[in-house]
C-alpha cells in the first residue's frame, strides 16, 4: 500500500478514504468537463481561460511566476491560477 504524504492528496483521501487518488482526480476532471460543456464550453480547440471562468477560478498573469501555479486563497474565496504570460503557450 502506498503512503501518500503530499497535503493535497492527504486531504483528498480524507474526503474519499477507500479510493485511488488517480481515479478520484480523473473522475472529478470528467465531472468538471461535463459541467463546463453543459454551460456552453465548446471546442476543440478548448479555451482554458473560458473553462476557468465557467468553473469560477480566477486567472492572473504574473511575470514573476516561472510557469503556472494554483494558489490557495482564503477558505471561502475562489481558487486562483497564476501564470507567466511570457512563457510559450504549450
Amino acid at each position: 500500500m502506498t503512503t501518500w504524504t503530499h497535503p493535497s492528496i492527504r486531504t483528498l483521501l480524507d474526503e474519499v478514504p477507500d479510493s485511488s487518488p488517480f481515479e478520484t482526480i480523473a473522475e472529478r476532471a470528467r465531472q468538471r468537463t461535463l459541467e463546463a460543456l453543459e454551460q456552453g464550453w465548446r471546442g476543440p480547440p478548448y479555451d482554458p481561460f473560458e473553462l476557468a471562468d465557467l468553473l469560477g477560478v480566477d486567472v492572473v498573469a504574473r511575470q514573476n511566476v516561472d510557469d503556472a501555479r494554483l494558489v490557495s486563497t482564503e477558505p471561502e474565496s475562489k481558487p486562483r491560477i497564476e501564470f507567466n504570460p511570457n512563457r510559450r503557450a504549450d
